[in-house]
């Protein structure tokens, strides 16, 4: 009698257990997609203002190694069973694995590009934009100090209305470079920055192997670190102080312990 007490017992017990991992399960949120239209996979990300995001296929970004490839061109706005649509963002992973992108053109609505979302896209040629001031001001997730995620350090050509970009000219409405904005683009030799612009955030145009002209205006008030190292710019400065308009950007080579450094007036 006590020994069926005790099977009846953990008989019970590996039930419950077993309704509450069913449940668990059934309540995980999924992070995958929630529709589909022309090829490309969005999640909704708010209903009340109806934005959306470009993801992947499936719950998880491992479920598919090549949903996407070839020429992939996202909409500003979409229509889903009779409801609108503006597309955002692009979600953590949308495109990781996904090798044999060859091209992608991103509208000025996507202000936000997530954690990994081109890494290893080694197929990825061309990025095509409408809009220069959207993309300078676009957000990266920001992986490290000064590495971040920017497509760009995947393709080499960053395209304006179908013009290569080589000599940037930054729009006058934009007032802030964004954080990795142009970090790792091979095709830029010049940036022209207007006075109205403020702020450069950190790693801007790290690591532009070609840049050799840079054009500042004594009105930039910040620049974060890493902004312009590994580019030959850079490289051209003497060693010593490195002033960019009013600003002392870094201390360029190397630093005995009795080196002795004069800040200029006005900094």
């Amino acid at each position: 009698m006590k020994k069926s007490l005790i099977t009846n017992k953990w008989l019970w017990i590996t039930s419950a257990l077993f309704a509450i991992a069913v449940v668990a399960f059934l309540f995980i949120p999924k992070n995958g997609h929630d529709f589909e239209i022309d090829g490309i996979y969005y999640k909704v990300v708010n209903d009340t203002s109806n934005e959306v995001k470009v993801t992947y296929k499936g719950n998880d970004c491992k479920d598919y190694s090549h949903e996407y490839s070839g020429v992939v061109v996202i909409p500003n706005k979409l229509t889903y069973e009779g409801k609108n649509y503006i597309v955002t963002e692009i979600d953590d992973y949308a495109f990781s694995g996904c090798s044999k992108i060859t091209s992608i053109s991103i509208p000025n609505s996507v202000w936000n590009i997530g954690f990994c979302a081109f890494s290893g896209c080694e197929g990825l040629k061309e990025i095509h934009i409408s809009d220069l001031a959207a993309w300078c001001e676009m957000s990266f997730y920001d992986l490290t100090d000064n590495a971040g995620d920017s497509p760009l350090n995947y393709a080499d050509g960053l395209y304006l209305n179908d013009e290569l970009i080589t000599d940037l000219v930054v729009p006058k409405d934009v007032t802030e470079i964004g954080a990795h904005s142009f970090e790792g683009y091979k095709n830029i030799r010049s940036v022209v920055l207007h006075k109205g612009i403020a702020t450069i955030h950190k790693s801007a145009f790290f690591n532009c192997a070609n840049l050799i002209d840079v054009t500042f205006a004594d009105e930039v008030e910040y620049i974060g670190p890493y902004a312009f190292d590994g580019t030959p710019w850079l490289e051209n400065q003497p060693d010593g102080e490195v002033y960019i308009g009013n600003l002392l950007y870094k201390y360029k080579g190397e630093m005995s312990s009795n080196t002795s450094i004069v800040i200029k007036d006005g900094t």
